[in-house]
């Protein structure tokens, strides 16, 4: 009977090669990934910190703010995705290792097993697979924040626009109810009147 099983090394090396053979599909698509965002002099950008106090916050800085967010939520996203396909594969190459490592070990069952997991191919695939894990973790975290920090803004300045227009309306009721306003084109029309009156009363007697 032939025997199809991979060698440990070609396999190890197939399972890592397919992360980039992903990313080079998505090129040849013609499509890209997110970048890290950059500041003005084409530098990394700090990722935005979330103010103590938005309702201290201007207008203009609010949505810059929520434009900073927004930016960083694509970038993480983008991140998060290749980071839960890595552990995935990860999971892969570690799988692969017990069961071509299990197969070189004698013993009973728990033997092998005991053995296999104190082989140093077998731990190193391990603790790989474990960073992986609480990388993709903590980008979850990190997206998730980002995105609360974008609802909070997305809330400060709808809260700011309705504080706006209320009080522009407020101004404009209150200059309609100013009393020197309203009476204002009536002493102008009693002036104006009063003038056209004279001015016939003397065309009249002349």
């Amino acid at each position: 009977m032939a025997n199809f099983d991979i060698d440990y090394e070609k396999g190890i090396d197939l399972y890592t090669s397919a992360v980039d053979a992903a990313e080079a599909e998505i090129i040849h698509m013609g499509l890209h990934l997110p970048t890290r965002p950059e500041d003005r002099n084409g530098g990394w950008a700090p990722m935005p910190i979330m103010p103590d106090d938005l309702s201290e916050i201007k207008y203009a800085e609010l949505t810059r703010l929520h434009g900073q967010f927004t930016t960083w939520w694509g970038y993480t996203q983008g991140r998060r995705v290749v980071a839960e396909f890595v552990h995935r594969v990860a999971g892969e190459k570690l799988n692969l290792a017990g069961a071509r490592i299990r197969k070189t070990k004698d013993g009973t069952v728990a033997d092998k097993d005991d053995a296999t997991k104190i082989d140093s191919r077998y731990v190193h695939e391990n603790a790989h697979y474990l960073t992986c894990e609480g990388v993709a973790r903590l980008i979850v975290a990190v997206v998730d924040g980002l995105k609360k920090d974008i609802d909070a803004v997305s809330r400060a300045i709808s809260a700011l626009d309705s504080r706006t227009n209320v009080e522009g309306h407020s101004a404009a009721l209150s200059r309609r109810r100013d009393p020197a306003i309203q009476e204002e084109p009536f002493r102008s029309g009693r002036r104006a009147g009063g003038s056209a009156l004279n001015a016939f009363k003397k065309r009249k007697d002349a």
